[in-house]
């Protein structure tokens, strides 16, 4: 049996290995792995770095690689990502992936999903509707998205289409609600630093719990302000992939 062949890593020197950059962030320990092992089968030297928001709590991780490298780290990445996030669609419209997600009863929502299939059509479509458009404000991933209408009992080219058409529909609301979690992140932010620094005081003097709250709370805010923004579905930004009648076919069902 013949053995794998090792990647073929290019000579660098001392210098250029140590002259690191940040290529991508990792949200979690799972994509992170994903990438690391990513690059390191393209034979690219990886370093990664734990990105720590305060008090032992982490928001993820950055990879980083030698600057000479770094424009073909992020090619690399960029298709890692677009193969990642295809193979989470197809296996979310996958009949037994969503067979198997029947038995999740710590989520209400997708059992509400499967309910739908009962449903008269009528009340399918303008539910179907409402929820991709709560889901679209909220940053609900696209691969989750898929899921659920799966569920729902769609298959990819008519939820596709789906997403699309309230996007499209119901964009000024959308950016609206978008706008409005921003707005609430800034103020719980402003208003987490004022009660920090007010209880930093307190807390030198009486003990560390009040401050921890209070931090806690900061970055509550951060998490509500940027949310909307970093986590918007891409499929709410492309155009349906169906024929020209595939929207009122969807619409239809």
């Amino acid at each position: 049996m013949e053995e794998p062949s090792e990647p073929c890593r290019p000579e660098l020197t001392r210098e250029q290995l140590q002259d690191l950059v940040v290529v991508a962030h990792a949200p979690n320990d799972a994509e992170a792995i994903y990438l690391i092992d990513t690059l390191d089968e393209a034979g690219i030297p990886v370093g990664g770095e734990t990105e720590r928001i305060g008090h032992g709590l982490s928001s993820g991780q950055r990879i980083c690689v030698p600057r000479v490298l770094a424009e073909k780290a992020r090619e690399l990445i960029e298709k890692a990502r677009a193969e990642a996030h295809d193979r989470g669609i197809e296996v979310a419209f996958d009949p037994e992936s969503v067979a198997d997600a029947t038995y999740d009863e710590k989520d209400p929502v997708m059992m509400r999903m499967f309910e739908l299939r009962c449903e008269p059509e009528d009340v399918v479509a303008e539910e179907l509707r409402s929820f991709v458009m709560q889901w679209t404000i909220d940053g609900i991933g696209e691969v989750q998205i898929a899921k659920y209408l799966a569920a729902a009992g769609l298959n990819r080219e008519q939820s596709a289409a789906l997403v699309a058409m309230v996007t499209q529909d119901n964009m000024p609301a959308i950016e609206e609600g978008q706008h409005a979690y921003s707005a609430l992140g800034i103020l719980l932010f402003l208003l987490a630093i004022m009660l920090t620094l007010a209880s930093l005081a307190y807390a030198l003097a009486m003990g560390a719990h009040y401050f921890l709250v209070f931090s806690g709370l900061g970055l509550a805010g951060m998490t509500l302000m940027f949310r909307s923004k970093s986590k918007a579905p891409d499929l709410a930004r492309r155009e349906p992939s169906l024929p020209a009648d595939a929207n009122s076919s969807t619409t239809d069902n």
